[in-house]
């Protein structure tokens, strides 16, 4: 059996094994478990020259991770965005012949493709910025035409005389022509916004995060407005005010949280899986009051679902394997200590990794 190393192996002299280690196991392409030794590394030795070359050698390998792995979320969206462009753009014109819709459809792809393609090359986009300029362009086109709702917008009055001395006036809603463009104009906006945001540099799980901040302060605000017994532009108004509200309030609260992406998923699908539940609870009991009850049982199994979400993946970001101690699963480092291995008659340095601890 390995023997302990004795007392004069030092923890910087442990670390530098594990980094001597990691190093080799980059080069022979097995990133993942040499990410895990530096991680390692870094938490368990902080102190000693090797936890300074492991925290270097792990932000040189998220810079290439990251780096353009954005371009392809891009170019696709720009190919499908300048498509669309293509399409709406003689509608915003009012032009109904075939020709403008078969140019726009000629152009606008291959001019989005070359667009985004260019820029991307230009910036080496992570996956982050370049879901920040997507979610940008669609988020700015949502807003646009819901603010253009609660305004009023586009809208005309129509008045007609049946009879002499007689006046009867209607409120006529936007054409379609009106709302084409503010889809367009709020797209375009969003657009600009998303490539200044991404300017700077953005996680997946930041980019994450907002989106699903976004989705869930809409439904929040969409709730609350039924239970106000809001209407109309009043009901429009609380859903894109929340939506905003979620959109900024996870933008500054990953600062401090740093969610990862998966984790951020995780915890938004738990909330689903609550509002889902909380809805089936609805359909088995048939409650006699059903106005507010069908809006709030959902919404307190969502928020319930959150929150446990966010309880059940409170160690998710810890890149490291499921431990079974205690009679409960949980995420902790690997095991690495130093050791005398045998070989042979004689006795060699090594490492002995231990990659699941489990207590009964």
């Amino acid at each position: 059996m390995p023997q302990r190393a004795a007392a004069q192996v030092t923890p910087a002299d442990s670390a530098g094994v594990l980094v001597g280690l990691a190093t080799r196991l980059q080069a022979e392409g097995r990133t993942d478990v040499a990410v895990t030794l530096l991680r390692l590394v870094r938490e368990r030795y902080p102190n000693t020259p090797a936890a300074e070359q492991a925290a270097r050698l792990l932000a040189d390998m998220q810079r290439s991770a990251d780096d353009r792995s954005g371009d392809t979320e891009l170019i696709v969206f720009g190919t499908t965005y300048g498509a669309a462009l293509g399409i709406a753009l003689p509608v915003a014109v009012r032009s109904d012949e075939a020709e403008a819709f078969g140019l726009g459809l000629i152009v606008g792809g291959p001019a989005g493709f070359l667009a985004a393609r260019a820029y991307a090359r230009s910036r080496s986009l992570s996956e982050g910025q370049a879901n920040a300029i997507i979610s940008g362009a669609l988020w700015g086109s949502w807003q646009a035409y819901g603010w253009a709702e609660v305004l009023d917008l586009g809208e005309d009055e129509v008045c007609f005389q049946p009879q002499p001395g007689e006046q009867f006036c209607s409120e006529e809603g936007p054409s379609a022509h009106e709302i084409v463009k503010t889809l367009v104009a709020g797209s375009l906006v969003g657009l600009g916004v998303g490539g200044v945001l991404s300017q700077k540099r953005i996680t997946n799980g930041t980019a994450a995060t907002v989106n699903f901040g976004a989705l869930w302060g809409s439904w929040f605000g969409a709730a609350l407005g039924i239970l106000a017994d809001q209407t109309d532009d009043a009901m429009f108004t609380s859903v894109l005010i929340g939506g905003n509200a979620g959109l900024v309030g996870g933008a500054i609260g990953n600062g401090k949280w740093r969610l990862s992406e998966s984790r951020a998923r995780l915890i938004s699908v738990a909330g689903v899986a609550g509002g889902l539940a909380g809805l089936g609870l609805l359909l088995v009991l048939s409650p006699d009051d059903a106005d507010n009850t069908a809006v709030l049982v959902p919404l307190s199994g969502s928020i319930l679902g959150l929150g446990l979400g966010a309880l059940w993946t409170r160690h998710m970001d810890r890149e490291a394997t499921i431990d079974a101690g205690s009679g409960r699963f949980g995420f902790q480092l690997p095991s690495i200590q130093p050791a005398l291995l045998e070989q042979g008659r004689r006795r060699v340095a090594g490492v002995r990794l231990n990659l699941i601890q489990a207590r009964f």
